[in-house]
């Protein structure tokens, strides 16, 4: 495919981006070469971009390219993300058991572009993630801040993405959203009831839960049941007496049961 475009390219040019790809194998810091500080503004920048061979750049000019792509459209962002930034990112971690410093700096300067980050990276790797990938990848959703219409965005994805997952259920998907609720967003009403859902359509499931699908439930329920209604509220009652954890059930349960009673009294106050 690669001998194929270049046949269409000039050769001049050809030439010019596979040098840049041989700089920025050894790249450290300085200045860049201008064919690699135009690429976010063409139109080819994927052929271009592909002639420097991105999976032998050097990690500072990964991040470099991520400073580049994370000022540009969201299209362009989310496609280099998931398929230049994404690989050499999990190569790393699988190669060194840990995380270059200037491969986390390029992650960390992702979240500039949040639908792109969650697009490009959380949702892929969500569907097959290894313990060391979670402690990264997770460490950068706990520290950094989110705008609540993108985090709000990401777990409606996310639930969609868990039911994805082998036999139903995604581990990684859960992951992240146990991260995101852990961050108390003021998240819209339809973002909850869609929670309700997730939880519910599970009910009937025929295997094992695993836990952190219970934590996620008690994390929800924790943050939100002020906001939920009574019907909501008795369907969760419900699903939690049928599928409840032996330990995380009942503190579910106790956290329903209070705000009922707080309904009740407020209730008759009024």
């Amino acid at each position: 495919m690669n001998t194929i475009n270049e046949k269409k390219l000039d050769p001049k040019i050809v030439s010019a981006y596979k040098l840049v790809g041989e700089i920025l194998k050894n790249y450290t810091s300085g200045q860049l070469p201008k064919a690699f500080n135009i690429l976010t503004s063409t139109e080819n920048w994927e052929e271009l971009i592909n002639l420097t061979e991105p999976y032998n750049w050097s990690p500072q000019a990964m991040y470099q390219a991520t400073v580049q792509f994370s000022s540009s459209e969201v299209i362009m962002s989310y496609i280099f993300y998931e398929k230049y930034l994404l690989p050499a990112l999990r190569n790393d971690i699988k190669n060194n058991k840990k995380l270059n410093i200037h491969y986390y700096n390029s992650l960390k300067r992702s979240l500039f572009k949040p639908s792109a980050f969650f697009k490009g990276i959380i949702l892929p790797i969500s569907q097959n993630l290894n313990f060391k990938e979670a402690a990264i990848f997770g460490s950068i959703l706990k520290k950094c801040s989110i705008p609540v219409n993108h985090a709000s965005a990401a777990l409606v994805k996310l639930m969609q993405y868990c039911k994805n997952g082998k036999n139903g259920i995604s581990a990684g998907a859960l992951y992240f959203m146990k991260i995101l609720l852990m961050k108390k967003y003021a998240i819209p009403s339809q973002v909850k009831e869609n929670f309700v859902n997730f939880f519910c359509d599970y009910e009937n499931f025929k295997y094992d839960l695993p836990v952190m699908f219970h934590q996620c439930f008690l994390l929800f329920v924790q943050r939100y049941k002020n906001d939920l209604s009574v019907d909501e509220r008795e369907k969760l009652k419900k699903l939690n007496k049928k599928i409840g954890h032996h330990l995380i059930g009942e503190e579910i349960n106790k956290e329903l049961n209070y705000n009922s009673r707080n309904l009740n009294k407020n209730m008759q106050i009024d």
